[in-house]
């Protein structure tokens, strides 16, 4: 929906080793507004388009650690 504030788009999500990876496991708030990847090799993302229904702070697609990374038409606010 949006509204990431400045705050939220700086928070520093820590690392849980051993822990399956939730997808709320960090709380309600990540400081991505669309994607998070960590630790990834190889993703590849083709014709996405993100958008927020309000203003937002936050990037669209945060990468931590990724090896390979191949972005195609991408569409975000």
């Amino acid at each position: 929906m949006g509204k990431g504030t400045l705050e939220e788009a700086s928070i520093n999500l820590n690392e849980y080793a051993g822990a399956y990876p939730e997808n709320r496991m960090y709380g309600q708030v990540y400081p991505s507004s669309g994607f998070f990847f960590r630790h990834v090799k190889n993703i590849s993302l083709k014709n996405v388009e993100l958008t927020v229904h309000n203003k937002d702070f936050r990037l669209a697609i945060i990468f931590d650690d990724v090896f390979q990374a191949t972005i195609n038409n991408l569409k975000s606010d």
